[in-house]
């Protein structure tokens, strides 16, 4: 039976005045909906393919990886939706339960102010008009820094994204200098006000935060409950001194620390693991991508207790002969290594691979996730064969593969369910055209779709049809 506008007047107080409908909701329903605004993201096409319909157990070269999701900074008029609306966003409760996770993307932060004239929330200004628009905007350290001081007992995740520029939906960079004016010392202020809680620190692509003091590195390790540290995009060298206060974050379960990966030429990121991360105990996943002056992992690595993945790929110089020390490890990521698999009698190696692949065996017993993408193998190494626990298994990119014999060492792994195989056998190939030896390739690649479609659970092989 429909509600008549007096009685719904009830739960207002004020029965003569029209009502909001979006006011008698609960206010548990009301931050339900808030709380799920918060964690919404456009789908990718990528998100679409069957690769994605379960989580990928470590990051792949060909993929875009794209900055967190700003969360309820991305709708900055909920508060004048209504003044029940305004009230309830500014409760303790509503705090405590919408801003565990705050990200702060400096150029979507840019690109709101620029739209908040009202006229423009559902109506794209001109060019000329964003233009003109935008050589006026600039964000305020003081109000981001003020922000999240007062949310400051709620915060536990924090990551900041594009302080240096960003690009835009239709492929133009917007260029961030002096747009802003947060700086290292407001970065380490902020820290220093979410000491107590902070347990997820995200930096990407703010090379400006952190090429100006490598001392920011320091201020980190005060964070004593500290879980998570993933830095992307690194541009600048980073000394072992530099990063050596890491290992007083004990806690510490994932550290990811990724140089810049577009210029190989670039001397960026790590050049020694420090001794002092030994120490790291609770550390379960250990990603340093794109580190060009590394050059060894210590031997200590393989005895953290608590480490299951690790990810070395795009460093240059680096030797893996210790990989197979690491016995407690789960996923394995070696991509573009320039890596060669042992020859085998009358096997060629490739003329573009630096280092062999050492053997993978001593992992076998363990190890469910391997990624090999982009590297120079001729075949499929040996060792791969050896892993019979593997469930994913990347070969992504290597053209140099052929595949000469049917894969019947996929019999003896009974929980594979993802092998990777694009842009395998396409070294020497004219465009679009297949030589005997690719279509017997592709034959036995299709064979071994066909075979891990017959087993009892969701199974894909991923190959290119063109």
């Amino acid at each position: 039976m429909p509600i008549s506008e007096p009685e719904l007047g009830k739960f207002t107080g004020n029965i003569c005045a029209p009502t909001n409908a979006f006011d008698v909701l609960p206010d548990e329903l009301l931050l339900h909906v808030f709380s799920l605004l918060a964690v919404v993201s456009s789908i990718s096409e990528l998100e679409e393919l069957p690769w994605f319909k379960r989580t990928p157990p470590f990051r792949t070269t060909d993929t875009y990886c794209e900055p967190p999701h700003p969360g309820l900074r991305s709708y900055p008029f909920l508060g004048q939706v209504s003044r029940k609306w305004r009230t309830l966003l500014s409760t303790p409760q509503a705090q405590a339960l919408l801003w565990r996770s705050l990200t702060v993307d400096f150029g979507h932060e840019v690109v709101t102010a620029i739209h908040t004239p009202l006229k423009w929330s559902n109506q794209r200004p001109s060019s000329a008009e964003f233009e003109t628009t935008l050589a006026a905007t600039s964000l305020s350290a003081s109000k981001i820094v003020t922000f999240m001081q007062q949310r400051c007992t709620a915060i536990t995740a924090l990551s900041l994204c594009n302080s240096e520029g960003c690009w835009g939906e239709e492929g133009e960079y917007l260029n961030l200098t002096q747009k802003h004016n947060f700086t290292p010392s407001h970065l380490g202020f902020t820290l220093g006000i979410l000491r107590a809680s902070l347990q997820e620190l995200q930096i990407v692509n703010c090379n400006d935060l952190l090429n100006a003091d490598v001392g920011l590195w320091s201020i980190v390790s005060l964070l004593p409950q500290l879980r998570v540290l993933v830095t992307e995009g690194v541009s600048c060298r980073l000394p072992a001194a530099a990063v050596t206060d890491i290992g007083c974050l004990t806690q510490l379960e994932r550290l990811c620390i990724t140089g810049e990966e577009h210029n190989l030429a670039w001397i960026v990121g790590i050049d020694t693991i420090p001794p002092s991360w030994r120490q790291l105990t609770s550390l379960q996943s250990l990603e340093l991508r794109g580190h060009q002056l590394l050059d060894a992992l210590p031997p200590w690595l393989g005895s953290l207790p608590s480490l299951t993945k690790l990810d070395i790929s795009s460093n240059g110089k680096l030797s893996i002969e210790n990989i197979g020390m690491m016995t407690g490890l789960r996923t394995l990521v070696l991509q573009k290594l320039d890596l060669g698999q042992d020859p085998g009698p009358g096997d060629t190696v490739s003329a573009s691979a630096k280092r062999l692949l050492p053997s993978l065996e001593p992992l076998a017993k363990n190890l469910t996730a391997l990624s090999l993408g982009f590297n120079s193998f001729t075949r499929i190494p040996d060792s791969v064969t050896k892993c019979v626990n593997l469930v994913t298994l990347d070969l992504n990119g290597n053209k140099e593969i052929t595949i000469s014999a049917p894969l019947a060492w996929v019999s003896t792994m009974p929980r594979l369910a993802v092998v990777d195989l694009k842009g395998v056998h396409t070294f020497g190939l004219e465009k679009k055209l297949w030589n005997e030896s690719k279509c017997e390739t592709m034959c036995h690649v299709t064979t071994l779709a066909k075979a891990l479609k017959r087993r009892p659970y969701p199974s894909k092989v991923i190959f290119d049809i063109e």
